[in-house]
Formats: C-alpha cells, sequence, structure tokens
C-alpha cells in the first residue's frame, strides 16, 4: 500500500503542476489547494492513528486525504471558480480524472470502492446511508479531516491577513450583518445552505455550523486543540444574539470531544480494506 501512496503522491505532484499558469494571481487559489491536501493528508493520518486502525488502513486514509480534491483544479482552470453551483461538483469531477488517469490501478476492489465513496461524498451536504460501515467510517473521516484544514484555511484568511483573492470564499460580498435564516440553522443545530449564504458573515456561519457535521471525537478534540474555529467566530460581527448561538455551538463541541470515538453506527466496523475481493 506504501507502493500505491507514493505513486500516488507523484502523480498528483505533476497533475496539480499542469495547470499552472506561471501568474501569480491565477495560480494562488491552486497553490491553497495543495497546500490544504497535504493539510487534510496529515489530518487524516492523525485521525485514523487516534482510531488504531492498523499501518495499511492508515495508508489508505491518507490516500483519501491526498486525493479527495483532485476536481478543484480542471475546475478551476475551466471556470475560475471553487463554486460547484455556477461550474460542476468538484467530486465527481474528480473521480472522474482519477479515472481518466487510472491513478487507483492495481489497488484490491475494496479499497477503491471505499475511497470512491469517501471522495464522492467529501462535499455532499449529508453523507449518505450505506450497509458497508467501512465505507461510511471512511467518508465520515474524511469529511471530518477536511473541514480541520478548511477552517485553518479561512482563519488565516480572515484573522492573519494572509493574501488569497476572491476565488476562495465563492466571491462573496464583504457586507455588515448577516442572513437571519442562517443563523436560525445555527440556533437549531442544523447545517447552514447555500442558498442561505449571500455574504461572508453567512459563510463563517455556515462553516461553525459544521461543527453539527463533524463525526468523529479526534476530530472534535483537533478542532479544539487548533484553535482555528474560535478564532473565526471571533470575527463575526459583535451582535449579542448571534455571539450567544456561536457560543452554544462551540460549547456543543466540548461536550462531544469528550463522547465516544466513533459514531454509533459506524461501532462495528473491522476488517482491513485490503482484504482479497
Amino acid at each position: 500500500m506504501r507502493t500505491h501512496l507514493i505513486r500516488c503522491q507523484n502523480w498528483f505532484a505533476a497533475y496539480t503542476r499542469s495547470f499552472f499558469t506561471g501568474g501569480d494571481a491565477l495560480d494562488l487559489p491552486l497553490r491553497v489547494k495543495i497546500e490544504h491536501t497535504a493539510a487534510v493528508q496529515a489530518n487524516m493520518a492523525q485521525l485514523a492513528g487516534a482510531l488504531n486502525w492498523p499501518p495499511e488502513d492508515r495508508l489508505l486514509a491518507e490516500l483519501a486525504g491526498l486525493l479527495h480534491d483532485v476536481g478543484r483544479f480542471p475546475q478551476y482552470s475551466k471556470y475560475h471558480t471553487f463554486r460547484d453551483s455556477i461550474s460542476e461538483n468538484h467530486a465527481r469531477l474528480g473521480l472522474r480524472e482519477i479515472g481518466r488517469h487510472r491513478v487507483l490501478h492495481g489497488m484490491p476492489t475494496g479499497a477503491r470502492r471505499e475511497l470512491s465513496f469517501a471522495i464522492a461524498h467529501h462535499n455532499a451536504f449529508n453523507l449518505p446511508a450505506h450497509p458497508d460501515r467501512r465505507r461510511t467510517l471512511l467518508g465520515c473521516m474524511l469529511r471530518d479531516a477536511d473541514k480541520l484544514d478548511i477552517w485553518r484555511v479561512f482563519k488565516t484568511y480572515y484573522c492573519d491577513g494572509r493574501r488569497l483573492n476572491a476565488t476562495v470564499d465563492l466571491d462573496l460580498a464583504d457586507t455588515p450583518g448577516y442572513t437571519p435564516a442562517a443563523l436560525e440553522s445555527l440556533r437549531q443545530g442544523r447545517m447552514v445552505r447555500l442558498a442561505d449564504v449571500h455574504n461572508r458573515n453567512d459563510f463563517k456561519l455556515l462553516q461553525i455550523a459544521w461543527i453539527y457535521d463533524l463525526n468523529l471525537a479526534p476530530a472534535f478534540d483537533l478542532m479544539r486543540q487548533q484553535g482555528h474555529l474560535e478564532a473565526l467566530a471571533r470575527t463575526l460581527p459583535l451582535d449579542p444574539v448571534l455571539r450567544r448561538v456561536v457560543k452554544n455551538t462551540l460549547g456543543y463541541a466540548v461536550s462531544r470531544a469528550a463522547g465516544p470515538a466513533v459514531p454509533q453506527f459506524a461501532t462495528a466496523v473491522t476488517g482491513s480494506a485490503f482484504r482479497a475481493q
């Protein structure tokens, strides 16, 4: 499996380089995505370790992190946006590219299926139910690892003054206030729908609401250790209602970090992805 990972890392490096234009402004979002990919891969390794996965399966988790955003590169090259709703679903686009380049060629069938499921649904509003609990757990892990690093990216953008460009936050307006429907979703413990996101403050509420879609206790623990989401929350307007809702949401994360390592539906996950099939 390590051979597969090294081969895929080499392919990813060459593939992503092919989209660079030589223009700093145009290439900056691609550099952000490459950095993000490395961080998600590292998060996957850390989460797999926290769950005591065997070495081969930890490498599978890393591979999911490495390949999850492959579709971002042709998406940005063709449409100059990361907004799926006005371009293409980047997860499906990525799987098409992975298939076209035979990236997973030679891997066991079980591993390919688990990777494809995790990548296909890492950006879905909800992870669909699946009878294969191993696929479900890998999907949960990838969604968690992805969110953990997206919080880092936007913390550096909104709090540390890192130079990015408008593409990274979906070209949203930097206007005051927020959309009541976005805050209401957060208050009710629900994910915020992109249709209710109209400016950067709404986008921050959407990201904070991702807490309700984190799955694994080690992910909640990592979230608290990293502190990126709390820093992001401090950039929101000084509105007492908004601040109270956000405080309650962050409190929920504290309680989840102390809970079971994996959600109930995944507790029976056993066996290796590299079983013969």
